[in-house]
């Protein structure tokens, strides 16, 4: 079994954060951009997200059909 721990995926998703916040300051970015950039797992860095706005870093654009986000400023 190759299970991570609790402590772990939290880590991770932590360390994702930071990238995701990273790649969004002075730009908007979408989500397919940050997978190709990122090259990590979509839960991760959607958790990441959802994290960075549960902690009011980040702000969602609309483009039409896509959403994108980008870091407050």
């Amino acid at each position: 079994m190759n299970e991570k721990s609790d402590i772990d995926i939290q880590s991770e998703i932590e360390f994702t954060a930071g990238q995701v916040f990273n790649e969004g300051l002075n730009k908007e970015i979408t989500l397919t951009q940050l997978k190709n950039s990122l090259k990590k797992d979509d839960k991760i860095i959607l958790m990441a997200i959802g994290w960075l706005a549960s902690q009011g870093k980040i702000i969602f654009l609309s483009d039409g059909n896509n959403i994108k986000i980008k870091t407050k400023e």
